[in-house]
């Protein structure tokens, strides 16, 4: 029986990378009894639940069958996707059961998918919150909070420094070099211009840790949702690894048509393998990233810039962070999602920086 202040929440994928993350941040902020781990490997599931603190509950998800979802969300309060999906199968079922489901994933195919069922999650009464993580994220609100400041907005410019020593494996890896081979728009004063991705390069100020660093146009969906939801047509995002080496040998995979293998599922998984044995060569030292907003505009009539950076122990750890913060401010009640929204349009910075409740995130103004 479950007291009436305790929180279930199920993480589809919750043996993956980042998915055993937020499970032990789920654990962390609000207790082992709320989490319950799904995987469509039960074994799997049983093992990993096994190894954590208290007495975690493991499920049966696949996210290609229905009925498994709908059983696994019985008394269930909030869901968490960490799983990649073809079609929003889980937020389908989410609906049906009024549950309020997060997905971390940035795909703009897959987020397009979602979109459309805005009328249905309005209708149930369901938040479907997407791209709830990190980059993309908490980067958004950190673009609005940082727009905010001025009266005009000209530019914003997004960028995040990740961790060459970074533990994405080799999924994650595949993934940002598929972004780093895609065409990107570079958007300046109003027009939009298509440009090789990873190829054109911006400097930005980071925290001391950083310091100046060179960062490359890279196509991630976000900057299109800060664009059109802050109304600022001139909107880039931008990253590179803390190693001036590695962001070579990417430069010249990219220029050989190399990162296009990255692209068909054939290739991806084993290229990302290799790639990640490669910046992993060394033993690691630090993942610290950080995520660095500029935004460039006009306040009391006269030209004025604004930035916000926050400094995070690892991509994935963060990004956990910020999807169980989210999750906890939307069971509170903190804050209010009708349909399918985007962070930035439901959660404050200060507040959920302050939900995250970590020494490791460090926010600078």
């Amino acid at each position: 029986m479950l007291s009436s202040d305790m929180k279930l929440i199920l993480v589809v994928g919750g043996t993956g990378g980042v998915g055993k993350l937020i499970s032990r941040e789920i654990i962390r902020l609000f207790g082992p009894g709320s989490l319950i781990v799904g995987d469509y490997k039960m074994e799997r599931a049983e093992k990993f639940a096994g190894s954590l603190e208290g007495q975690v509950v493991s499920r049966y998800v696949d996210v290609h069958d229905r009925e498994s979802i709908s059983k696994a969300l019985k008394e269930i309060h909030a869901v968490i996707v960490a799983a990649r999906q073809k079609d929003p199968i889980v937020q389908s079922i989410c609906m049906e059961h009024q549950v309020p489901c997060l997905d971390i994933t940035a795909y703009p195919e897959f987020v397009a998918k979602v979109q459309a069922l805005n009328s249905q999650a309005l209708s149930s009464q369901t938040p479907l919150i997407m791209m709830a993580g990190l980059f993309p994220g908490l980067s958004g609100i950190m673009a609005k909070e940082a727009a905010q400041r001025l009266d005009q907005v000209s530019s914003i410019d997004v960028g995040l420094m990740q961790s060459t020593q970074g533990s994405v494996g080799a999924t994650g890896l595949a993934d940002m070099l598929d972004w780093f081979s895609q065409p990107v728009i570079f958007r300046k004063e109003g027009k939009q211009h298509f440009m090789p991705g990873f190829s054109m390069k911006r400097s930005f100020i980071y925290p001391d840790i950083f310091g100046e660093q060179k960062q490359r146009l890279v196509s991630f969906h976000e900057a299109s949702v800060v664009s059109e939801k802050l109304a600022v047509s001139d909107v880039n995002y931008w990253t590179s690894f803390d190693q001036a080496s590695f962001n070579l040998l990417l430069s010249f995979l990219k220029k050989t048509g190399f990162l296009k293998l990255f692209h068909f599922q054939t290739t991806r998984m084993k290229l990302g393998k290799m790639l990640n044995f490669i910046k992993s060569a060394a033993k690691p030292k630090s993942e610290t990233i950080a995520v660095t907003v500029e935004v460039s505009g006009r306040k009391e009539g006269t030209p004025h810039d604004s930035q916000i950076s926050i400094i995070g122990p690892s991509d994935y750890g963060a990004t956990a962070m910020s999807a169980v913060a989210m999750t906890k401010l939307l069971l509170q009640k903190r804050v209010t999602c009708k349909g399918v929204c985007f962070p930035l349009e439901v959660f404050p910075l200060d507040l959920l920086v302050e939900t995250m409740d970590c020494n490791d995130i460090k926010l600078l103004y």
